[in-house]
């Protein structure tokens, strides 16, 4: 079953599917585009063609769970209301 499951995925990917399964994340393929890099051993430029890249999303629920938060307690104005803090006692 797990094997049926990730041939799918592989398919769909490769039509450029965008893929999302509720409550665990998204795959989908992203362009990247040509860049200039280095080789770290001699320093020299290297041409880097542009490619086609999969990427998995985790839902924020997910990533939460895997940092031991509970994302449901979370206000989504916490951080700002916090750092809005700081700015008035500054």
């Amino acid at each position: 079953m797990v094997n049926g499951f990730i041939e799918s995925v592989v398919k769909a990917l490769e039509r450029e599917d965008h893929i999302e399964i509720r409550g665990f994340g998204t795959f989908k393929v992203v362009e990247r585009a040509p860049r200039i890099g280095r080789n770290p051993r001699t320093g020299a430029e290297v041409k880097i063609a542009g490619r086609k890249a999969p990427i998995f999303k985790p839902l924020k629920e997910l990533r939460a769970r895997v940092n031991g938060e509970n994302a449901e307690d979370k206000d989504p104005g916490d951080r700002k209301d916090a750092l809005w803090q700081e700015e008035k006692a500054a």
